[in-house]
């Protein structure tokens, strides 16, 4: 849902032979419109604070990366141009950031569900710039935000564990 209401996101996957579509559902007027149609999206995060930014991760020409696109004006950045595999991309509830996971190796990356992380970024989207937060194994994709942006939590070998994300020296998370 958009913070208004007034519309939905979803991705359209009709069969093997359509490419993907970032589709927004307009609830009042009843309409879909597509944001971006490629032949693989893997996910999507929503939309950011702005309430007009949304990212996704697709498969192109090989290689998966993170994209934004504007919903209104339909303005497209890419954000990572490189071999790791986004699994995990989620907004920060106050800030145009975003919390990116990844893994690297492509041939393990999809086995099981879900699918895990190697490595954790905070992504800095008016910038362009990242700062990896964590390089360990999570098999769980159980990380969320803190509604004022401050904090992650993740579970970790059992654990309840959290960053501060004001205090970029502990990498590892503190458990709770």
């Amino acid at each position: 849902w958009s913070d208004d209401g007034s519309s939905n996101l979803y991705l359209a996957r009709h069969d093997e032979a359509s490419p993907d579509q970032l589709v927004v559902y307009d609830v009042v007027s009843g309409e879909n419109r597509v944001l971006v149609e490629l032949e693989k999206i893997l996910l999507t995060s929503g939309w950011s604070v702005d309430g007009q930014t949304v990212a996704y991760v697709a498969d192109v020409e090989g290689q998966y990366d993170l994209f934004t696109i504007n919903s209104e004006t339909l303005e497209q950045q890419q954000l990572t141009d490189d071999l790791d595999i986004e699994t995990m991309v989620l907004w920060s509830p106050v800030t145009s950031q975003l919390l990116v996971g990844s893994v690297i190796d492509k041939m393990s990356a999809f086995e099981a569900w879900p699918w895990g992380v190697e490595n954790l970024y905070l992504f800095d989207t008016i910038n362009n710039n990242s700062h990896e937060l964590m390089s360990k194994w999570l098999g769980s994709e159980s990380v969320s935000w803190a509604s004022d942006g401050k904090h992650i939590i993740f579970s970790d070998a059992s654990l309840l564990c959290s960053i501060n994300l004001g205090f970029f020296g502990n990498t590892r998370g503190t458990p709770i």
